[in-house]
């Protein structure tokens, strides 16, 4: 049996958390690498076919704290066939891995807007001495 735990969890907000597993992505692969290989021991297969892949995004919700809206089960058809790289009808670990954290990456883009704030410098013509 694979119990996954995560430390030092406490009340944080919808946008933290996911801004915490788009920031710690090497230990957030590390999670849905051991999540997507108990949705296969659970499941009892040994590929990850469209069924198990609905499996996983639970196991991710619930694991990661996420509301469902996050990772929506509408989406999961498409991006099956998007993500699976190969072309053979299963979604191997790295490909899964890629498509949750796509996921969690576009949900976190469109309701907060951009991970990190790039600030752009801002002057007019005229802050340089140039008057027409």
């Amino acid at each position: 049996k694979v119990r996954i735990v995560r430390s030092g969890v406490s009340q944080k907000s919808e946008k933290q958390k996911l801004d915490e597993l788009l920031m710690n992505h090497t230990t957030t692969a590390k999670e849905l690498h051991q999540l997507y290989a108990k949705t296969l021991q659970v499941a009892k297969k040994s590929a990850m076919k469209p069924t198990e892949l609905l499996t996983m995004q639970r196991l991710v919700c619930a694991h990661f704290g996420v509301h469902a809206q996050v990772l929506p089960e509408e989406l999961l058809p498409d991006l099956f066939g998007r993500f699976d790289f190969e072309g053979s009808g299963t979604l191997a670990s790295t490909e899964a891995v890629k498509l949750f954290t796509r996921m969690l990456l576009d949900f976190r883009q469109k309701k907060y807007g951009p991970l990190k704030e790039i600030e752009v410098p801002y002057k007019t013509l005229s802050d340089f001495g140039l008057v027409f």
